[in-house]
C-alpha cells in the first residue's frame, strides 16, 4: 500500500504527496498526468493489457517521467531529475494511485 496524501492546492492544482520509496509517482501524477482524466483512462487500460497479456510490456513518455509496465512490475523514472530515486511498484499499486487520482480530479460526490 502507497501511503501519503491526495489534494487540491490553494492555487487549484492536484496534488499528491506520498511517501519514499513512492515519491516519484506523486511527481509523475503531478507533472505529467496533471488534470487529464483522459490520461488517466489511457493508463489505465493499458496496464490492464499488460495484466492480461494482450501486452506482453508497455512504455509510455510524459513531461518529464518515462513508466514502463510489466507483468513484474511499474518502473517511473523522472527524465529530468537525477537526484529524484527510480520507483518501483506493483501494477496493482500504480492502478490504485491512478484512480485515486482520478477522484481528486472528478471532485467531491
Amino acid at each position: 500500500m502507497i501511503q501519503g496524501r491526495y489534494y487540491i492546492d490553494s492555487h487549484g492544482y492536484p496534488r499528491a504527496e506520498l511517501l519514499n520509496p513512492n515519491e516519484a509517482l506523486g511527481t509523475f501524477l503531478e507533472q505529467d498526468i496533471q488534470g487529464s482524466k483522459s490520461t488517466c483512462e489511457e493508463l489505465l487500460q493499458n496496464c490492464e493489457e499488460v495484466l492480461t497479456g494482450i501486452r506482453n510490456n508497455w512504455s509510455w513518455e510524459g513531461n518529464a517521467h518515462t513508466l514502463s509496465v510489466s507483468k513484474a512490475h511499474v518502473i517511473i523514472q523522472n527524465m529530468y531529475a537525477a537526484d529524484e530515486a527510480v520507483c518501483m511498484l506493483a501494477i496493482s499499486d500504480l492502478k490504485t494511485a491512478i484512480l485515486n487520482w482520478m477522484q481528486l480530479l472528478q471532485g467531491p460526490s
